[in-house]
């Protein structure tokens, strides 16, 4: 048989009126010292008070308060390693939860290459809460040798090292990383032919040539490519040339299309533009 001892009920009574005379005793000598430090800062002028004073001020509420940082909840994070943002916050156990600066912990974390949004917040009685909006990786850029990983607007940002998004479209060509973004522009209302998209090289600083994981090349034209990719679709609902396993669907030319078409299937077909329904 397991036997508790437990204290009288008077006696419990008794310690516990004790205790909290103790406590209110703490904190009325907590309150009395930190309103005589600020007193005095104030007779002694306001940015003293500011920069010397508030801080010692902040820190003894904490401490009177057992304002301790003790947890950090990081929600959102995906592409960013949580010992990062742990690194970037620089927080330590027991750190003040009062003169945590949380805009200035804010703008240090959207520094890192993942973030795109944050919110830092102070949650008692001794908790950092991080919510992170990252960035969406879309493409592979390939600038001067170097592989980056891009955003929609065409932002770099990250290097690619290990081979890592291999299964992102990779862009390559003169002045790709500035095109990138009117490319995604020019494909986000073509869903299925982004997902097709293997690679887009950029032709002399004028217009894309788009291969698709299928094998088969588009060649878009320098003006109006809106208008191709609308005549591709068509051409593709009536004879699926984006699932060939080879050839070029070439748009350069505004009153033709042209098929090169491996000789298994059909070859070097010149077609009308598809009328449109």
């Amino acid at each position: 048989m397991k036997i508790t001892t437990l204290a009288h009920p008077r006696s419990r009574s008794l310690a516990a009126s004790r205790k909290w005379r103790k406590l209110v005793l703490r904190s009325r000598r907590a309150i009395t010292g930190t309103l005589l430090v600020a007193g005095v800062a104030l007779m002694c002028g306001g940015y003293y008070y500011r920069e010397n004073v508030m801080p010692i001020a902040m820190d003894t509420i904490a401490r009177a308060s057992g304002a301790r940082v003790a947890h950090v909840q990081v929600t959102g994070a995906v592409l960013t390693p949580k010992e990062d943002i742990a690194e970037t916050l620089g927080l330590k156990a027991g750190d003040s939860l009062v003169t945590f600066n949380t805009g200035h912990a804010r703008k240090l974390l959207q520094e890192l290459p993942w973030i795109k949004e944050v919110s830092v917040e102070r949650r008692l009685p001794d908790t950092i809460r991080v919510e992170v909006y990252e960035h969406k990786p879309l493409a592979r850029v390939q600038q001067d040798g170097t592989i980056w990983v891009a955003n929609k607007a065409g932002d770099l940002l990250v290097e690619v090292t290990n081979g890592e998004f291999g299964d992102l479209p990779l862009l390559s060509g003169s002045s790709v990383a500035q095109e990138a973004a009117s490319l995604f522009v020019l494909l986000q209302e073509k869903p299925n032919l982004m997902a097709l998209l293997k690679e887009a090289e950029r032709v002399g600083e004028r217009r894309w040539n788009l291969h698709l994981k299928s094998g088969v090349t588009v060649m878009l034209p320098e003006k109006n490519p809106q208008q191709a990719l609308a005549w591709l679709k068509m051409l593709d609902d009536k004879r699926h040339v984006l699932t060939l396993t080879a050839g070029t669907v070439d748009l350069r030319l505004e009153d033709r299309v042209t098929l090169n078409i491996p000789a298994e299937a059909e070859a070097g077909v010149v077609l009308g533009k598809p009328e449109q329904s």
